[in-house]
């Protein structure tokens, strides 16, 4: 059997992550079209979404790295590593964002 994260990559998978300001919460999801993928979710969701990343990274390793903030599904809480990793993946944008975030939820 093929791992998933392989498929991920001979698929044109994209790696996103859609943040949740008002929850302090970020999605980290996969698709071959991320962008429309976002748009999607921003009209299935409570609360207003914004798309924050698109990454040539895999969603599982993603997962695994940050499965200690795992809040639901794939719905992570905000902490400095996340920040961090958006720093090492040279997103600044994305990274300055997630610690306004962070910072208004305590």
């Amino acid at each position: 059997m093929v791992p998933r994260r392989v498929m991920e990559a001979r698929m044109g998978q994209k790696t996103y992550f859609l943040l949740a300001p008002s929850e302090g919460l970020v999605k980290i999801g996969t698709s071959t079209d991320p962008m429309g993928r976002m748009k999607d979710l921003r009209t299935m969701n409570a609360a207003a979404v914004e798309p924050l990343v698109v990454l040539r990274i895999s969603e599982i390793e993603l997962h695994e790295k940050f499965k200690h903030l795992r809040h639901h599904g794939e719905w992570f809480r905000i902490d400095s590593g996340m920040i961090q990793c958006m720093n090492d993946m040279e997103e600044p944008v994305a990274a300055d964002r997630l610690q306004t975030v962070m910072d208004n939820h305590p």
